[in-house]
């Protein structure tokens, strides 16, 4: 199954990319970033890359409380994007607002795919987890100013 989920995602860059713009539009992020598809290729792809590595490398899906945060390339990937994302000036609101269509877009694919019904659950419980260990990584590279209830309730 979890080589089908890399290929079905891979397979479906562009729904995901489609459905990426659609949410930015209808939650107002399009007023800061770019409708055109080429532009979120990369982030959509280095996703499916990371949760390739994430899908051979992290067997059952456990979190585990005393795992280092940072030490493996899911969490450096998500330091990484966050990093990437402050230094042109996108708020942690923005992100991860945005990063909550991400999550919506991945799994509406695996919902529509053809993947029979226990592998749409394995496949959504694996995309969870992984997504909750890319997020590790945003939450990591939290600075000071970002201290705020508010980015503090959207670590959560």
């Amino acid at each position: 199954m979890r080589e089908k989920v890399v290929e079905i995602l891979t397979r479906n860059e562009d729904k995901i990319i489609e459905k990426l713009i659609d949410y930015a539009k209808a939650g107002g992020f399009t007023k800061y970033n770019s409708t055109r598809h080429e532009d979120w290729r990369l982030s959509v792809h280095e996703i499916i890359h990371s949760l390739s590595y994430y899908l051979n490398h992290y067997i059952n899906d456990v979190i585990d409380i005393d795992e280092n945060v940072g030490d493996d390339p899911v969490t450096q990937f998500g330091i990484k994007s966050a990093r990437t994302h402050r230094a042109r000036g996108i708020t942690i609101k923005m992100f991860l607002g945005m990063f909550k269509y991400y999550r919506r877009a991945y799994l509406d694919v695996i919902n529509e795919s053809d993947l029979v019904p226990a592998e749409k659950t394995e496949a959504k419980k694996a995309m969870n987890t992984f997504l909750i260990v890319l997020k590790w990584g945003f939450a990591a590279n939290g600075s000071e100013k970002d201290r705020s209830p508010d980015f503090l309730n959207y670590r959560l």
